[in-house]
């Protein structure tokens, strides 16, 4: 019988809305076989890939190719590439429902998946302290979802201890870690605790999305939304395509594009559809009979309709009002809007926010470095009792590679050794 190349393991959370995305089971397998992420990558990824930049990168480093490679969860041919591979070197076969390549004939790239990667602190604090294993669901992913199907909570996306955003998978990632400055992100005191409510129409988006993860099959994944479309428009519309666009609140025209095959709806505007119609996402794609009738004048709230701009204004003072630090940009998805809305609209408030959230980040950046300043200088010392030079390479062993990458550490270490030398001679 012939080994696998890597170790079997088994991806978690198969045939559920919180099925584990590839780059986690990557990332796992690296630290399985207690190796960075990176090597794993550059080592036995790379050379099959024929993919020699990320080698290359590797070796001098950096990480252009990790800060975009969100596609490995994705539709496309990276994502297809990783899976294969991982399949291969596994031995595994269902390596593919930690991706969504299952869905390319039913989801369009645009506005699907997030640039950097998101997290509920409270998944990965509850897996440590229950000895469970940490991982990331694909479904933290997708632009549509801010909460946490599990805990009703908004999910992170900057780390707190280096004020950054954390990459999908990085060279350094680790289950349940920061790869940038190797903090911890769980815990159960969120930054966004308390800013605004979990509301239904956002976990019923949620929902529907982790409803399509655990559908992860082949039999259903090949459905055209083109084809549910035009049933939908002859059952219930009686056949106008006017009658159903002016009923999902949408231009005419973008719905001829999509029942001609122009375009496929992006993901925001199939749940809309499907919340006109009172069925799930799954429903949609398998045609069942919908909630309304012909002539109903249900509708749902898009970008185009108007919004509670009390509640808007009130959720904005209570931000202001307890100083709760967090971007604009985070602040528009919980509420549901546009950012360039609120900043139109609400400038006098978002400039209060927005200086807020600055002087946290400030704050954050300037514990982070008395912290880092405080580790140099122990290392330091520390070498020079056993009588060793602090060099780079003896400084990283002790503090971790990379730790002397920011100009303003190698500015402190430098000092540092001109001290060491004054006081030598």
């Amino acid at each position: 019988m012939e080994r696998s190349i890597l170790y079997n393991i088994e991806p978690i959370g198969k045939g559920t809305p919180l099925v584990e995305s590839l780059t986690s089971y990557i990332t796992r397998l690296a630290d399985a076989h207690c190796v960075l992420t990176g090597d794993l990558i550059s080592m036995v990824y790379a050379p099959l890939l024929n993919k020699e930049y990320l080698t290359r990168i590797s070796r001098r480093g950096g990480n252009g190719f990790f800060d975009s490679a969100i596609g490995i969860n994705g539709l496309g041919k990276l994502a297809l590439e990783f899976s294969d591979l991982t399949e291969k070197f596994t031995g595994r076969s269902d390596i593919s429902s930690t991706t969504l390549q299952n869905w390319s004939v039913t989801l369009p790239n645009r506005g699907l998946l997030k640039t950097t990667k998101s997290w509920c602190p409270y998944c990965y604090e509850q897996s440590r302290l229950n000895d469970e294993v940490i991982y990331d669901p694909l479904i933290w992913n997708f632009q549509l979802v801010n909460y946490c199907l599990k805990h009703k909570k908004p999910l992170e996306n900057i780390c707190g201890n280096c004020s950054n955003t954390v990459p999908v998978i990085n060279r350094k990632s680790h289950p349940g870690y920061c790869s940038r400055c190797e903090a911890w992100l769980g815990n159960t005191t969120s930054m966004n605790e308390g800013i605004l409510k979990n509301t239904n129409e956002s976990l019923s988006d949620i929902q529907f999305i982790g409803e399509l993860l655990a559908n992860n099959d082949l039999q259903l994944s090949n459905r055209n939304p083109t084809n549910s479309l035009k049933y939908y428009i002859d059952e219930v519309f009686d056949k106008s395509p006017s009658k159903a666009a002016q009923s999902f609140n949408i231009p005419r025209s973008t719905l001829m594009m999509w029942i001609n095959g122009k375009h496929l709806p992006t993901l925001k505007y199939l749940l809309v559809i499907c919340k006109i119609l009172g069925i799930s996402l799954i429903e949609f794609l398998h045609t069942k009979n919908p909630q309304i009738k012909i002539g109903s004048t249900k509708t749902i709230e898009t970008g185009r309709n108007k919004h509670d701009h009390k509640k808007i204004r009130r959720i904005l003072n209570k931000v202001i009002e307890t100083k709760q630090p967090i971007s604009i940009s985070e602040l528009a998805i919980m509420i549901g809007c546009d950012r360039r809305l609120l900043s139109r609209m609400y400038e006098t408030e978002c400039n209060q926010i927005k200086e807020i959230y600055n002087d946290h980040l400030q704050e954050k950046k300037e514990d982070r470095l008395i912290t880092k300043t405080n580790q140099l200088k122990d290392a330091v010392n520390l070498l020079v009792k056993q009588g060793v030079y602090p060099s780079r390479r003896q400084i990283e062993d002790i503090l971790g590679t990379g730790f002397l990458k920011e100009k303003t550490m190698q500015e402190n270490w430098n000092e540092l050794k001109k001290e060491l030398l004054t006081n030598v001679y």
